[in-house]
């Protein structure tokens, strides 16, 4: 690993760390972006070279950057959880309805959606968070004083998941962490910030 001195500092760079955005192995097949970016996680990313360790944070898996821009990258199979807090809302909202003898209102279906989606929500503010706190870390080892810069988090689905399907999290998580786009991994390139 690179690392450089500067004012009697010592940097860490950065593109030591920069690999190929690919989601994990999975039945034999390995599924790319074909593009690249700065691994935050697992024992080969930036979080453990900057003394986090693993059960210390929730983290995305890369990141890249450019000017005041930071985007976070999470690389993410929702399949089972879209299929999962769908059945989940419409038993829900069925036993609700049921129970009250009448259709409910779009006040009470939205609290019911917000409650199903609860726990992957949770796991992508922890994620959220977690990678924050790594960036930050290494801004001040770096002697980087950016005023404010703005993060966004890119969730990047595998190929075969309706994207479509994710609006409902997309829309609660912009309303946490404000610009979240959600893709493909056909599509990443469209979506990945260049440095």
């Amino acid at each position: 690993m690179k690392n450089y001195i500067f004012k009697d500092v010592l940097l860490i760079d950065t593109s030591t760390f920069e690999q190929n955005i690919e989601h994990a192995i999975r039945n034999g097949s390995k599924e790319s972006t074909g593009c690249r970016a700065i691994k935050i996680d697992n024992a080969d990313g930036l979080a453990n070279h900057l003394g986090f360790n693993s059960s210390m944070l929730s983290l995305v898996d890369f990141y890249c950057y450019s000017n005041h821009l930071i985007q976070l990258i999470e690389l993410t199979d929702l399949e089972d959880s879209i299929i999962e807090c769908n059945l989940k809302y419409q038993e829900e909202v069925r036993i609700a309805e049921d129970n009250n003898n009448e259709r409910l209102t779009s006040a009470q279906t939205k609290k019911i959606r917000k409650q199903v989606w609860k726990s992957v929500l949770l796991e992508f503010k922890s994620k959220w968070c977690g990678s924050i706190a790594v960036i930050e870390r290494l801004y001040r080892k770096n002697e980087i004083y950016e005023n404010n810069p703005d993060y966004k988090l890119l969730i990047i689905c595998k190929n075969n998941t309706d994207i479509l399907m994710l609006d409902i999290l997309k829309t609660q998580l912009s309303g946490m962490m404000g610009s979240v786009n959600i893709c493909n991994s056909e599509r990443a390139e469209n979506f990945i910030i260049s440095v």
